[in-house]
């Protein structure tokens, strides 16, 4: 065993910060792909399905954003994430 590999093994609470620092990325990716396909379905359902013809992308988008208009689907998908972590 050399220097250099020994010196690597004791370095052993580095790794653990760093193997840390990467899971919270990996945790918080997670939680924010499925809030943004809770919000795609948000936008879809007040737009499509509610059938709000005067309303665009962008204004259902605001609208959602700004809490004007209740986010079901991202509110439930985020349970969803959280849970399954």
């Amino acid at each position: 065993m050399t220097n250099k590999s020994f010196s690597r093994a004791l370095d052993w609470r580095s790794s653990l910060v760093s193997n840390e620092r990467k899971t919270m990325l990996v945790m918080i990716t997670f939680i924010v792909i499925y809030c943004f396909i809770g919000l795609l379905l948000d936008v879809y359902v007040h737009g499509v399905l509610q059938e709000e013809k005067t309303s665009s992308f962008y204004d259902i988008l605001c609208s959602l954003l700004t809490l004007k208009l209740t986010p079901v689907f991202t509110i439930a998908t985020l349970i969803v994430a959280v849970i399954a972590i």
